[in-house]
């Protein structure tokens, strides 16, 4: 017999919740009073044959739901307030919950040759059934119907259903659109914060509950408004051979020695490729990051005297400025040293700075970007096959995004410092 379990929208929710499928509990979750057995198909209890009296299946009531409950606590969300849905309303079996075994299928397409002929083999795609397809149509029809500022895709599979996206451990934290089939009434898209499903959290991660804990926190800041809200910041990622820009930019950094920058190198084999900086315009606050190219894919960007002088700018530029910030400072001073930059004072390295105030939790650049800002998009899947083609603009934005975000965490965890009354701590006491 399949139950389905229906979704539940709070009269006014701002905020629901997707998962991928119901489990055993979702389906049926009252327990006998007697003997606290389930019931069977025919509606008695297993054990003492007494029929119970059901109340409406529900999500989100079993361990992973129960898990979820907390994390909404613990991030000050009311349980209550907050809708609950999955992508496919069943259960996928009776003995497991194998979602793509249940809800995707494999089916060969005939392939034919040059000649029209149809050969031997054909080719196997993997897709989703129809039913699952039926699934998706109406969770996009309940969105529109309720309207909810935010919703939250719990795990993979409700990722790829709700925005097209794949890879829940990447996109964790992110906010992003819907894909164009699931959208407001309106037309604009709905906003969708990526979590880990609870149910990987309760199988031997007890860990990443704080994250998800935390996820829900930046939930509860988004389901405030609609709309996705980005902080604005401009990048320069291709001088055309005129350094003239880039100047400008290291003056502005040099005769201004009280303002936070940070520098970050990208290599390609080995090689350095180019070196971004990133800033605030004293009075405007404006975030400004600029790339310098130094090696294309073609061969050196600069002609040879250029970027001497290139180079001997930004070493002047670093020791007038001493609040030289990064991740993971030591890889990228190590190749600034080889080409004779010195820096006068090191403010902060994000990576080291993050591993003081929670020690426990991952440490790269795109985990920082998740846990401390609201408004980044996981991008750090860009930074693959740049040695292939001519691919240098596409390195050239991402050392600026690395360079911009950099400062924002530094911005970010200065303000985790001050709160926590371990500024000095970190920076030791001030002159």
């Amino acid at each position: 017999m399949i139950i389905t379990v229906p979704s539940i929208y709070p009269e006014g929710c701002k905020i629901v919740v997707i998962g991928e499928a119901p489990g055993r509990e979702e389906e049926n979750w009252s327990k006998c009073p007697r003997c606290a057995c389930e019931q069977d198909s025919s509606g008695q209890c297993r054990t003492c044959h007494q029929a119970i009296v059901l109340p409406a299946s529900q999500g989100w009531v079993g361990a992973a739901g129960r898990c979820l409950q907390k994390a909404c606590k613990v991030a000050g969300l009311d349980w209550s307030k907050i809708g609950r849905s999955n992508v496919a309303k069943r259960r996928p079996f009776a003995d497991s919950n194998k979602f793509e075994e249940a809800f995707w299928e494999t089916i060969e397409e005939p392939i034919y040759t040059k000649t029209g002929k149809l050969a031997k083999r054909g080719h196997k795609i993997t897709r989703k059934t129809k039913e699952l397809l039926e699934y998706e149509s109406e969770l996009a029809q309940e969105l529109r119907t309720h309207n909810p500022n935010l919703v939250v895709a719990a795990g993979n599979h409700a990722l790829e259903a709700v925005t097209g996206l794949t890879g829940i451990t990447n996109y964790r934290g992110s906010i992003v659109g819907s894909q164009r089939e699931i959208h407001r009434a309106d037309g604009h898209t709905f906003k969708v914060l990526a979590v880990e499903h609870p149910s990987y959290i309760i199988r031997g991660n007890p860990a990443d509950f704080w994250v998800l804990a935390r996820d829900l926190q930046k939930a509860k800041r988004e389901a405030v408004f609609p709309e996705i809200r980005r902080t604005p910041w401009k990048a320069e990622s291709n001088p055309n051979q005129d350094a003239t820009s880039i100047y400008a930019h290291f003056k502005t950094i040099a005769s201004n020695p009280e303002i936070k920058w940070t520098l970050d190198v990208e290599t390609r084999a080995g090689t350095l490729a180019c070196y971004a900086v990133g800033y605030r315009v004293p009075r405007s606050h404006e975030l400004v990051a600029v790339c310098v190219p130094i090696q294309t894919t073609s061969g050196a960007y600069w002609r040879p005297e250029q970027e001497v002088e290139l180079w001997e700018a930004l070493n002047e530029t670093a020791r007038a400025n001493p609040f030289l910030c990064n991740q993971n400072v030591e890889y990228d001073i190590y190749y600034l040293l080889r080409y004779g930059v010195e820096p006068s004072g090191i403010y902060m390295d994000t990576m080291l700075a993050h591993a003081l105030l929670f020690p426990e939790l991952p440490k790269s650049l795109d985990f920082l970007c998740s846990w401390y800002l609201d408004d980044v998009v996981y991008y750090k899947g860009e930074g693959r096959n740049w040695s292939e083609g001519d691919r240098d603009p596409e390195l050239w934005e991402y050392n600026c995004k690395d360079a911009a975000f950099t400062l924002q965490c530094v911005e970010a965890i200065d303000m985790e410092l001050h709160k926590r009354g371990w500024w000095e701590r970190y920076h030791g006491k001030p002159n």
